[in-house]
């Protein structure tokens, strides 16, 4: 007869909790359904001056590095142009 009765208390607890929860998920999903719907805003594009500031710290370094250079046999005669020297197309002579 006791065993009867924790048995029914039991499944009565079982039951209420499973009720519960229930009833709690479908609470939660009711409440959470419309936090997560879209919002738009729309506005009318202007035209305008873009503007932008970068700084930077750094060293600033080459991609590429081209290395020129030529091997000629005989006598230099003149010398327009030295290493690292400033040239521009057509240029003969300084």
């Amino acid at each position: 007869m006791i065993g009867e009765v924790d048995l029914m208390k039991k499944e009565k607890a079982l039951w209420l909790g499973a009720g519960v929860m229930v009833l709690s998920g479908f609470g939660a999903f009711t409440l959470l359904r419309g936090r997560h719907a879209a919002q738009y805003r729309t506005v009318r594009a202007d035209r305008g001056d873009i503007e932008s500031t970068i700084s930077a710290t750094g060293n600033l370094n080459a991609v590429v590095t081209v290395e020129v250079g030529t091997q000629v046999s005989g006598n230099i005669k003149e010398l327009y142009a030295n290493f690292n020297t400033k040239v521009e197309k057509g240029q003969l002579g300084l």
